[in-house]
């Protein structure tokens, strides 16, 4: 036996990774050395957002609010050479199953990860690189670098988690069939328990446990006909369906057409994924202490579609039967299990690439004659310059020659007469590139 939990099956979240330390910007001051060279060090690399698949949880409730969250910045650079130190990582903890969507530009989820193995992680959100410090500006022609550059932004994503692996053993039947009082016997789940159509409209969570093993058990909400086109909240039955591994099918008993219940399940089953219909299974009749369960089972037998499958009646409010669907359920997931390992899937792609900058360098207002640029080794340098030291200009005219920027606003026709915005600062271009 064991213990039961409600579901949380998907989740909406916002992920900030954090922004890189800003370089420093510094000169040896010593004793005998009243003048020394620079010696400003860089700023630490911006922590990420790593998610990790645990079979330690087992639904997404963690995330239930949708918050956003983030990890931490990088240090500054401090003097004497000294770098900052990294920031701390963020790690999200998921189950085992999870599947991970990416929200991009055009508004559409991509899929980014499969977590399907435990401790398997996929990076979701990278950390901004650190800034330089002006120690390393220095150049044959510059001696006293006043440069420094600012910490990169980290990147912020927005991303849906689905637990597509919900358990390994789900119930499945139609409604009133007994689904909740049977998990209860099994797991000591506390799922709501009532006499009427959905009093479950979640998957409820149990574990069935002895002292070597456990299984996760998901009671899925009731199936009816017409499932398959969405009746009833039925795609989504479906969908919690199609991530179990082995089905308990549990049939009422008391109803005197009980091969007919077990056709109505299936065949939903079969219409919204033919592949449902072919898990391995072990049939159920609930209610013995009322019912003739014998007859229902001959009923049951006498289909050649049912030639192969275990037979079991049970009595989910007395208990009768139960040992015997629990040693029934371990077999099958033995062999299930078995199966898997021989025919394992080849796994999605569970890694992402670090997005790119803005795809625009340089945008134009033309009626000002005004070009912004956005090349990021341009805007990190000149975010922490001080502009009204006359020795910045000459050592920055410079350095935009070396980092590319000014291949950039030639790209972009830049000329002298321009008015050129990088950052907060903004200037008349006299120069000729």
């Amino acid at each position: 036996m064991g213990w039961g939990l409600g579901m949380i099956d998907r989740a909406i979240v916002v992920t900030c990774a954090g922004k890189g330390g800003d370089g420093a910007v510094s000169f040896k001051r010593e004793k005998y050395i009243p003048r020394g060279g620079p010696d400003g060090g860089n700023g630490g690399l911006g922590g990420s957002v790593v998610i990790q698949a645990s079979k330690e949880v087992t639904t997404l409730s963690f995330f239930r609010n949708g918050k956003n969250y983030t990890a931490k910045n990088g240090i500054p650079g401090g003097r004497k050479n000294m770098h900052g130190k990294k920031g701390d990582d963020l790690i999200l903890i998921v189950p085992i199953g999870t599947i991970v969507k990416e929200k991009k530009q055009n508004g559409e989820m991509e899929l980014t990860g499969d977590l399907d193995k435990d401790n398997s992680i996929i990076t979701i959100a990278y950390g901004g690189m650190g800034g330089r410090g002006n120690k390393e500006f220095v150049s044959s022609t510059n001696q006293a670098p006043l440069l420094r550059e600012q910490g990169e932004e980290g990147e912020k994503t927005e991303i849906e988690l689905e637990l597509r692996t919900l358990a390994d053993v789900g119930i499945v039947g139609k409604p009133n069939a007994g689904k909740s009082t049977l998990l209860q016997q099994l797991t000591n789940a506390k799922p709501i328990i009532g006499d009427y159509p959905f009093t479950t409209k979640q998957p409820v969570l149990g574990v069935m446990e002895e002292p070597t093993r456990a299984t996760l058990i998901a009671e899925i909400p009731g199936l009816i006909q017409g499932a398959h086109i969405g009746v009833g909240l039925g795609h989504k039955f479906l969908q919690h369906a199609e991530r179990t591994g082995i089905f308990i099918h549990l049939i009422d008993g008391t109803n005197p057409a009980v091969f007919d219940d077990y056709k109505v399940v299936e065949e939903e089953l079969r219409l919204y994924n033919e592949a449902l219909s072919k898990k391995q299974k072990v049939v159920v009749i609930n209610k013995s202490d009322i019912c003739d369960s014998s007859a229902a089972i001959s009923q049951l037998r006498s289909n050649p579609d049912l030639k192969d499958v275990k037979l079991i009646s049970v009595s989910a409010k007395t208990g009768e039967g139960i040992r015997e669907l629990e040693v029934a359920v371990w077999e099958l997931l033995e062999e299930y299990k078995r199966n898997i390992y021989e025919n394992e899937k080849a796994p999605l792609k569970i890694s992402r690439e670090r997005a790119e900058g803005k795809h625009e360098d340089v945008e134009w207002d033309q009626n000002q004659r005004l070009a912004t640029i956005y090349f990021s080794p341009a805007t990190r340098l000149v975010a922490l310059l001080n502009m009204d030291d006359f020795r910045i200009l000459p050592q920055l005219i410079n350095e935009l020659r070396k980092n590319g920027t000014m291949n950039v606003m030639l790209s972009a026709g830049v000329q002298p007469g321009n008015v050129i915005r990088i950052g907060d600062w903004e200037f008349d271009w006299e120069y000729e590139i």
